[in-house]
């Protein structure tokens, strides 16, 4: 789990750096990287979750810990507060996100699938090398 986490620090502080040097969207190494980078915050996530459960295991089968002491102490009032609070939180931040992404949308009154057909792809020049370095590739960014 922290070592996840560092290489996600470390990720970011590269793709900064490749910012700032103009070439984000053209390092290979990088992008490939970040496709394998997608799933490390819920493994982490998971790998923290599953050190906390089955660390307590050993305490409570082997007669070291008493399992109501394993436990946690909160009411179901706290528990019910705690999850109302996640969901409020989650509905929240998704209605945002489909609100932006469907703001186009709903202001032209359009579905989406006819508004992607109904405009040609606007053509866009291949990406070419900057003076002083070799070229990358001549393929088009859509």
């Amino acid at each position: 789990m922290v070592g996840l986490g560092v290489l996600m620090i470390l990720f970011g502080l590269w793709s900064q750096w490749l910012r700032w040097r103009g070439r984000l969207h053209e390092h290979r190494g990088f992008l490939r990287m970040a496709l394998w980078m997608g799933p490390t915050g819920l493994i982490a996530l998971l790998a923290g979750w599953f050190t906390t459960e089955i660390g307590r295991q050993p305490w409570v089968v082997y007669g070291l810990m008493r399992t109501a002491d394993a436990a946690t102490p909160h009411t179901a009032a706290q528990l019910s507060v705690t999850l109302a609070l996640f969901v409020v939180s989650y509905l929240f931040v998704f209605g945002v996100g489909i609100a932006y992404t469907c703001s186009d949308w709903c202001a032209t009154g359009r579905s989406p699938t006819r508004a992607m057909h109904s405009k040609p792809m606007p053509s866009r020049p291949p990406i070419t090398s900057r003076p002083g370095r070799s070229p990358r590739s001549t393929t088009t960014c859509v």
